[in-house]
């Protein structure tokens, strides 16, 4: 049967648990190994089904160790880069994430993680986008900047934040869907839900905070060794 890796559970969490998802679960999934999932909501689920599984975070977490996180700083950075999801849209929140990132940073620069980003920021923006640095949709030229520049990350894209930790930057995840909030549960994520920006964006921005992600190393070494034991 297939195990599942990093599973998680959407939004729509009732539709999850009605009988014919439940009967399917059964047939395709192992019963024998452990699956992996990215937060403590989902790993219930699936002991309630009766398979057995580890809440290990998303992969693309696993580098966040405490030692790393130190080196994270907790001051505001001078400039900002900021992603927003185009298929999450909310125009009025939206506008208000940018006004909100102009008054703190001297200069905004925008990564397009998605292939529709860069019409949705003209959508909000309109001319005044053109005080905004965009930088291209690709991770090769995120990675660049990100190790070139001294920043802050603030913005929807969940792995779009993580990936600029991984960077050493001070991050602030705006949740637009259930992953961010889900993981930021259990793991300590630096995450605001985008109904509260107007209420805590501007604080929290400057403030310091430290990037403290809970993982549970010994959970993740656990999964990894029954593929080892079972060779």
């Amino acid at each position: 049967g297939t195990i599942l890796v990093v599973a998680g559970l959407d939004g729509n969490f009732d539709k999850a648990k009605n009988l014919y998802t439940k009967k399917l679960y059964q047939k395709i999934l192992n019963k024998d190994y452990y699956h992996s999932t990215r937060d403590e909501k989902t790993k219930k689920f699936l002991t309630n089904l009766g398979f057995k599984a580890i809440n290990t975070g998303c992969p693309t977490m696993w580098f966040l160790t405490p030692d790393f996180c130190k080196q994270i700083p907790t001051q505001k950075a001078e400039n900002v880069i900021f992603t927003l999801t185009d298929y999450r849209k909310d125009i009025i929140a939206d506008r208000k994430l940018i006004n909100i990132l102009q008054k703190n940073y001297k200069k905004l620069f925008y990564w397009c993680q998605g292939s529709r980003d860069d019409e949705y920021i003209n959508e909000i923006m309109g001319e005044k986008v053109k005080n905004i640095e965009f930088i291209e949709p690709d991770l090769k030229k995120y990675d660049e900047f990100l190790k070139s520049h001294e920043v802050d990350y603030v913005g929807t894209r969940l792995h779009g934040g993580i990936y600029a930790m991984r960077h050493k930057k001070r991050s602030i995840i705006i949740a637009v869907d259930n992953r961010s909030v889900d993981i930021k549960k259990t793991y300590n994520l630096p995450v605001i839900l985008r109904e509260n920006i107007e209420k805590e964006l501007d604080k929290k921005i400057k403030s310091n905070f430290k990037t403290d992600i809970n993982l549970n190393m010994q959970n993740i070494s656990d999964w990894k060794k029954q593929f080892e034991e079972n060779k």
